[in-house]
């Protein structure tokens, strides 16, 4: 038991936490390799939860735009608009004419009211061009034509003001209208549009960026061909990952601004994948000096081990050539001795 808690404890060291990554993945490039280690799963959990951010980020901005939308709808249906009246699923707007009005939003592009005539029910509609989004208010219903969408949704009154109260409503005023648009009802509409901006954000574009981080990791496998690595593409995916955290907070910021200002900046998309590119290319580059690096320290130590070895040998010489010497200077002694001419005394 103890040996297991010891082995989670190195785990968890070894595992680097979620807001370190972010700040690695924009500024530490050389930990990318660390990161990658930690396997794929790893990283898609990382961009899970960078995904969520973004989509929270994004959907702040929408709301603020919703409310900002919201507030001169408001001071326009209180100015602006005439008397209204709701009697039993019939919507009377008082005006001889037809309303029409050109909003250029974010949300919805052009309302036309109309509760007098049912013949022009379908000119309407095809006024609203593919490119936008409008919505048709009529005496008994309201249709709605989103961008992008072949077909248009119609919705009954009965239905919306059900959906909206969570009661069966037969009569309405303007007044009514304004008390309901200006009080606490509208809170739980913002909570409601907040949570399913987060959710279709972040399916929507998360499908995008596995899209990015797929070229992304094409494109770091193709410059590894130059740098002479050798890595798994799972790796280098990881990489590509924790690569596109820059872009995707950057795309977050362009898109809050966008929508609030109607600021753009042409070729964001080109920039966006550039950025996290280079990224990935830095790593990728700093894991060839790493491995350069690497490479020198053990040839040096292959030079250092073969000096010593040499050095070894050296000594290793000398201690046999000593014993021979002192032979050979022995045996020199004797013959010395042997050849010395005998003393008077000896002979």
């Amino acid at each position: 038991m103890a040996e297991e808690k010891q082995e989670n404890k190195k785990i968890q060291e070894k595992n680097i936490n979620f807001f370190k990554k972010v700040i690695y993945s924009i500024t530490k490039f050389e930990r990318y390799p660390e990161m990658a280690a930690e396997g794929l799963s790893s990283a898609f959990k990382y961009l899970a939860l960078i995904m969520l951010i973004f989509s929270t980020i994004v959907a702040g901005g929408f709301l603020y735009k919703l409310q900002d939308v919201a507030k001169k709808g408001i001071d326009y249906f209180r100015i602006e608009l005439p008397d209204i009246t709701y009697n039993n699923g019939i919507l009377d707007v008082h005006s001889d004419e037809a309303i029409t009005i050109d909003t250029g939003n974010l949300f919805v592009n052009k309302i036309i009211i109309d509760t007098k005539s049912k013949e022009e029910e379908q000119k309407y509609v095809d006024s609203i061009s593919d490119d936008n989004t409008g919505i048709v208010i009529l005496k008994d219903k309201i249709i709605i034509k989103a961008r992008g969408m072949k077909e248009e949704t119609t919705y009954k009154y009965p239905e919306i003001i059900s959906s909206l109260t969570n009661q069966e409503i037969n009569s309405i005023t303007k007044q009514d209208i304004l008390n309901y648009v200006t009080g606490s009802g509208m809170i739980s509409l913002y909570v409601i549009f907040f949570i399913l901006m987060i959710i279709y954000i972040f399916i929507i574009y998360s499908i995008s960026v596995l899209v990015d981080t797929l070229l992304i990791a094409i494109l770091g496998n193709i410059t590894i061909l130059f740098t002479k690595l050798k890595l798994k593409f799972s790796a280098v995916y990881s990489m590509s990952i924790y690569a596109l955290t820059l872009s995707i907070l950057l795309n977050a910021i362009y898109i809050v601004v966008n929508s609030i200002t109607g600021f753009e900046m042409k070729y964001f998309q080109i920039m966006y994948t550039s950025i996290a590119y280079i990224c990935l290319v830095a790593a990728l580059f700093m894991i060839r000096l790493d491995f350069i690096k690497k490479q020198a320290e053990i040839m040096k130590m292959i030079e250092e081990q073969e000096k010593i070895r040499q050095e070894m040998n050296t000594k290793d010489e000398e201690k046999n050539e000593k014993p021979e010497d002192d032979e050979k200077n022995g045996e020199e002694k004797d013959e010395e001795e042997n050849n010395k001419e005998p003393d008077g005394s000896e002979a």
